[in-house]
């Protein structure tokens, strides 16, 4: 007696009804498992995909920290004071960062932690060290336009005001001159202007005189006390010691401002340096567990 007999005699039934229930039991079964491997593809690909397209976004933003590392080197470099006429701060622009932000998590913790629980666990430092440093560069990222405009502004209000009061010590000079070429100045005004004439002669002969350095070195500090002490009693001199010193304050104020930014923008560097890194070592571990393929 053959199976299918014994299943009619066990059912009651006749061995047609027993082999279409087969066949029709059979057809429904391999139809679930061609449509469970039909998913299982698809969300194999789909996987696949979603990986290689999140791995090219680390990979921009790590080239992206490469590039804006070595321009910030540059530019931190030439945050100098005796730079003339403008400092340029070098930024790069990377979409990548507003991609990332509106990534799925959950796609993203998937693409991570789906296969052998092995690869699973090395991929969780990968995936910490990823979320953890993004989320820093981004804030930097966001707030350097931010930070370069800040800076601009800051410098500008200060190097007006050093301007200001370079131009306002030249016109004193100027009318000193040109009383002392037309005999109206007493003997105590010839005095200054004579002290007066021989700093801005030794200034005048630098061949780099517009130099801001050079101007304080030549002027601002020739002016002292002891130069202002010999004139108390002249009142052009009081005003001449009054923008010498706002001008010496303002150059002070520029200085100090360069050198907030210029660690500020040293903090940006070194973020962006060890992001490299452990975004190369992520990489790394990525590769090895065959994220993508």
């Amino acid at each position: 007696m053959t199976i299918i007999e014994k299943l009619a005699n066990l059912l009651s039934c006749k061995t047609d009804t027993v082999v279409t229930i087969i066949a029709t039991v059979t057809i429904f079964i391999v139809g679930l498992l061609i449509n469970l491997i039909a998913y299982r593809i698809k969300r194999s690909v789909e996987r696949r995909n979603y990986r290689e397209y999140y791995y090219s976004l680390i990979a921009n933003i790590r080239e992206y920290s490469i590039r804006q590392a070595k321009g910030l080197k540059e530019s931190i470099d030439n945050l100098k004071i005796d730079n003339q006429p403008l400092f340029i701060i070098k930024r790069r622009t990377e979409n990548s960062f507003n991609t990332f932000d509106k990534v799925s998590f959950d796609k993203l913790y998937n693409s991570f932690f789906s296969g052998w629980i092995f690869k699973r666990m090395i991929r969780r430092k990968a995936f910490n060290f990823i979320l953890n440093y993004n989320a820093l560069i981004k804030f930097y990222y966001d707030s350097f336009p931010k930070d370069i405009e800040r800076l601009d502004t800051t410098f500008r209000r200060f190097e007006d005001s050093f301007n200001a009061n370079i131009d306002n010590i030249r016109n004193i000079y100027e009318l000193l001159r040109q009383k002392y070429f037309s005999n109206k100045l007493d003997q105590n005004y010839i005095t200054l202007f004579l002290e007066f004439d021989s700093i801005l002669q030794i200034w005048i002969a630098n061949p780099d005189k517009t130099n801001r350095n050079i101007l304080k070195t030549y002027i601002l500090d020739k002016l002292d006390s002891q130069f202002f002490s010999k004139y108390k009693s002249l009142e052009i001199a009081t005003r001449l010691e009054i923008s010498t010193s706002d001008a010496l304050l303002a150059y002070l104020n520029m200085e100090q401002t360069l050198d907030n930014f210029s660690r500020h923008f040293s903090n940006y560097y070194w973020l962006l340096k060890q992001y490299e890194r452990k975004i190369r070592m992520a990489q790394t571990i990525l590769v090895k567990t065959n994220f993508i393929k």
